[in-house]
């Protein structure tokens, strides 16, 4: 066996056995927007929360919840990872699958 051949395997030991996930899915739902929002943004997230179709939020908001939503994207975007996990629920406990002792 070759040192090449032995370093390959030392090296794909050590991939395999630290392999993090690459894709996640998290459920975030109106947490993300309600907590970058003031209190009338709350109201309209609230009332159009359970619309079944875009078309039935007339068409004034929707033009601002699209403005909450860049905002939220916003500040998320900007946020630290301890920030971004009290901005929403769904995110609270990725850090945990990169960094277990994150949550102690």
């Amino acid at each position: 066996m070759s040192d090449s051949t032995i370093h390959k395997d030392t090296m794909t030991k050590t991939c395999i056995n630290s392999v993090k996930p690459l894709f996640i899915l998290s459920p975030c739902g109106t947490s993300l927007l309600t907590n970058t929002a003031g209190p009338e943004d709350k109201k309209l997230i609230f009332a159009c929360s359970n619309a079944s179709v875009r078309e039935a939020i007339p068409h004034e908001e929707q033009k601002n919840l699209e403005n909450i939503i860049a905002r939220a994207e916003e500040e998320l975007n900007a946020a630290n990872l301890e920030r971004a996990s009290r901005l929403a629920a769904g995110i609270n406990g990725i850090p945990a699958i990169y960094n277990p002792t994150s949550l102690t």
